[in-house]
């Protein structure tokens, strides 16, 4: 409550996501700050432990954080993310507006919570049509695997 509390920008950040957040009906502010908002910190649990507020509140945190060193000076050359932080790297790099950044963040989070709580995700670092293969003869992994992101130079 800090940084949102005793600086502007960093405040102001995070404003303007929790109104496109709303727009998608997500309240970042009553997940992170459920007494100032007048919510019972039983509510707070359970919306933070949920995928989609999750990875808005990373994205809300990370981009207003950003823009609060980059009031002082201080700016990145080099962006390292890993797949919940994808947009908000694309919008520090301006590939793609905050608006739409926190908008995809959120149905990616939104998507992910539709999954059954005993699936579980893993990368795989190996040539595609070997991974097919080995998906393929397997019984038991063909009917359970599905495969959601290649990255590949190909």
């Amino acid at each position: 409550m800090s940084l949102f509390n005793h600086h502007d920008v960093f405040q102001q950040s995070m404003l303007s996501c929790q109104q496109i957040a709303q727009q998608l009906d997500i309240n970042l502010l009553a997940a992170l700050y459920p007494e100032q908002q007048g919510y019972a910190k039983q509510n707070e649990k359970r919306l933070v432990n949920q995928s989609v507020y999750q990875q808005a509140i990373t994205f809300a945190i990370g981009y207003s954080y950003a823009q609060l060193l980059s009031s002082i000076g201080i700016t990145a050359n080099y962006l390292l993310c890993e797949h919940s932080t994808q947009w908000l790297a694309a919008t520090l790099a301006e590939v793609v507006s905050v608006e739409q950044g926190l908008k995809n963040t959120i149905k990616q989070g939104q998507l992910l919570s539709q999954l059954p709580s005993t699936d579980s995700q893993l990368t795989v670092y190996c040539q595609l049509e070997k991974l097919k293969h080995i998906i393929k003869t397997s019984s038991a992994l063909s009917k359970s695997i599905a495969l959601s992101t290649i990255i590949s130079p190909e």
